[in-house]
């Protein structure tokens, strides 16, 4: 049994660990396993999501009992999807779509990651962005102010955000 669909992908590795070799033939270890994360949130991400569609990746990922990914997408010619959407990128959304389905087969929880470090007119198209990453099914919300650009009035643009994440019934630990 399991209490997420991840664990049932834990419960297979634990079963398959549990197979020994008696004279020859298989046979099933007794054990009792008690198994739960220590670490509520384990990831690795790309800052291109096309590389989470790579053959095996995301598979490789449940294995390795990675249970979250972040959308980030940046423009190829630099760096800037290490902190998220970035308010010059665009969210075309079947790619996202794609990757959220493929994540969420494997029971994983996906963070919409947009850059926040933008200059305070830029506080609507940031807005923008998390509307369509809330349309396209993310499971949270990442405010990244990681990154190398300005920080206009941020205070007032991520109570924007929480707003907008409780309209959507985003809780504290999906923000």
């Amino acid at each position: 049994g399991a209490g997420v669909p991840r664990g049932v992908i834990y419960g297979q590795e634990a079963l398959t660990w549990l197979i020994a070799d008696r004279d020859g033939k298989p046979f099933l270890r007794e054990a009792a396993v008690r198994d739960h994360a220590g670490i509520q949130w384990r990831s690795f991400s790309w800052n291109q999501n096309k590389q989470y569609l790579v053959p095996g990746t995301l598979d490789a990922y449940a294995d390795a009992r990675l249970n979250c990914i972040e959308l980030r997408d940046g423009i190829e010619k630099h760096m800037y999807g290490q902190f998220g959407y970035t308010v010059d990128s665009e969210i075309n959304g079947e790619l996202e779509k794609t990757v959220l389905a493929e994540a969420h087969r494997r029971g994983m929880f996906v963070w919409g990651v947009v850059c926040c470090g933008v200059k305070s007119e830029e506080n609507d198209k940031v807005i923008a962005h998390f509307e369509k990453l809330i349309s396209l099914g993310v499971d949270g919300l990442y405010i990244s102010f990681d990154d190398p650009g300005i920080a206009g009035d941020a205070p007032v643009l991520v109570k924007r955000i929480l707003e907008l994440a409780r309209k959507h019934g985003y809780d504290d630990d999906r923000i």
